[in-house]
């Protein structure tokens, strides 16, 4: 009877610290788990960037953006950039009248605020890296309107302007190169496209980081 009393306990004791061992082997995991999931969610990057750019038809286009990049190389971008282009309603008979710069055409305005989702490449090389972005924008077209001037002065155009305001959503994609200098400034030489339904355009553009490009950890 005593040895069976003795194998009970044997059994229970058993029982209990296999069943504490395997619970405390799960909260180990969980911990783990959870270190894990903060490691790739933490931030890794935070950088404003200005930029200055070309279309392929040689319009000026301009503004900045600000990104923020976990470490796992996900992360998105809030962005502006304001385009001119000679105006897409130009008549075939438009005189410039007396002009002090530049041709004296008028121009119409794209200003495009974007939300892009980012996706980083690293390379071996800890200070080259690639990007690739995607998302939509929020597009003003203001457009010149022309009417005839009855002015017949040999100063002044013979056609006068006014804007038309429209507003769209498109799309924007973006492809980057970017060199690091430092821990915190950097340079980027990129492709851009807009994608809307008054004036898309495709183009270049070089822009400067400044920010948290690199923390003191490589990553």
């Amino acid at each position: 009877m005593k040895n069976i009393k003795f194998i009970f306990v044997a059994l229970l004791i058993c029982f209990f610290s296999g069943k504490i061992k395997a619970q405390t082997d799960s909260a180990k995991k969980d911990t783990t788990t959870v270190t894990i999931s903060k490691e790739k969610l933490r931030m890794a990057r935070l950088y404003f960037s200005p930029a200055l750019g070309f279309t392929i038809n040689g319009d000026r286009m301009g503004g900045g953006s600000l990104s923020y990049i976990l470490s796992n190389n996900w992360g998105f971008n809030v962005s502006y950039r304001g385009h001119t282009k000679v105006a897409k309603e130009l008549p075939s008979d438009y005189q410039t009248g007396f002009t002090l710069g530049g041709d004296g055409r008028p121009v119409d305005y794209l200003h495009a605020a974007s939300l892009r989702l980012s996706r980083e490449i690293p390379t071996s090389s800890r200070n080259i890296r690639f990007a690739l972005e995607s998302g939509i924008s929020i597009v003003e077209y203001q457009m010149c309107s022309f009417f005839t001037s009855t002015s017949g002065s040999w100063l002044s155009s013979n056609y006068g302007c006014t804007r038309i305001d429209k507003v769209s959503v498109g799309l924007s994609l973006r492809a980057k190169a970017e060199i690091l200098f430092g821990r915190n400034v950097g340079m980027e030489l990129a492709s851009i496209a807009n994608i809307n339904p008054f004036q898309s355009y495709v183009g270049g553009e070089i822009a400067f980081n400044f920010g948290m490009l690199r923390r003191k950890t490589v990553q």
